[in-house]
């Protein structure tokens, strides 16, 4: 997408809350974005024991089978301009998904997302609860087909137009589910690897973000065949508007439990902090994110 070079008015040295919704919505895709699509482009893990008993994890979606999860996602965001008073939103999502597999042909198999409970709700001085989305859980949902246990979107059905974009990040909690790379070989409780990829992504008129992520992945415990992990994240890259360069850094820590015979993710707890640090029109702006989210899941 090709950026328009618009400077982000500042009008009487105060921004109305129409006027922050772009820089709003900067924080909340990086945050979305900066926290989920796990891609792996190299694995490390920690020496063996013979003497310790030794798993193979993975995390893949089974065919011919019914998923259930209840995703509740809390974001923070604060925004300072210059020694202008902090501005704030506090944005709270709600939902539950049943996400159906089915056999279809090789290497294409279908399934088939529905919302059977939806919210979302914000408050504070940049909030426009008007914009807050609102989905028909009777026909809201999507379809597309599972490549080695991954999902991959193919149409989004059921949700109005200015909510399509949104809708990506919504359902970016169930993807990653089974997208976390692990490693081939067996590990043993207190092993470690790493997934490490890029994400960038267009911000509209605003700009693009361009960034690095480092995941630190070790094994914690297993317990009735429940395996317990924790995520360590570390992100770094740049958000580029109008020929400039601004840092864009974050970090956080996730923990996950794995069922290991059915190969899911059962629980997953999040919390991760983005900060972006920009100038416009002489001012100097902060946008620091905070996401506690958590997501639970089981299988029918």
């Amino acid at each position: 997408m090709t950026s328009v070079n618009r400077p982000i008015p500042l009008k009487n040295k105060y921004i109305t809350s129409s006027i922050m919704k772009p820089i709003i919505s900067i924080a909340f895709i990086v945050i979305m974005n900066l926290g989920y699509v796990l891609q792996s482009v190299s694995q490390t893990s920690l020496k063996d024991s013979e003497n310790t008993q030794s798993y193979i994890l993975n995390s893949l979606y089974k065919l011919d089978k019914k998923y259930i999860s209840q995703i509740d996602v809390a974001i923070a965001t604060e925004v300072q301009v210059g020694s202008e008073p902090l501005l704030t939103e506090n944005r709270m999502r709600t939902m539950i998904i049943s996400l159906l597999t089915e056999d279809g042909v090789a290497d294409n198999d279908p399934f088939k997302l529905n919302f059977t409970y939806f919210q979302e709700n914000s408050s504070g001085e940049l909030s426009e609860p008007e914009y807050d989305m609102q989905l028909d859980t009777r026909i809201a949902g999507a379809n597309g087909h599972i490549e080695n246990g991954n999902l991959s979107v193919e149409s989004v059905c059921g949700v109005e137009p200015r909510y399509l974009n949104d809708i990506q990040n919504v359902l970016k909690p169930v993807f990653e589910l089974a997208n976390i790379h692990f490693p081939k070989e067996a590990m043993i409780v207190g092993d470690s690897f790493q997934n490490r990829f890029a994400v960038n992504y267009p911000l509209g008129e605003l700009g693009t973000v361009e960034t690095k992520q480092d995941m630190v992945i070790t094994l914690m415990s297993v317990e009735n065949n429940i395996a317990s992990l924790t995520v360590k994240v570390v992100v770094s890259g740049v958000f580029l508007s109008e020929g400039v360069s601004y840092p864009v850094a974050g970090n956080g820590i996730i923990k996950l439990t794995l069922d290991i015979a059915n190969q899911y993710i059962t629980t997953y707890s999040k919390s991760q902090t983005d900060v972006i640090t920009f100038k416009s029109e002489g001012n100097n702006i902060t946008v620091r994110s905070t996401e506690i989210s958590s997501n639970s899941t089981s299988l029918e």
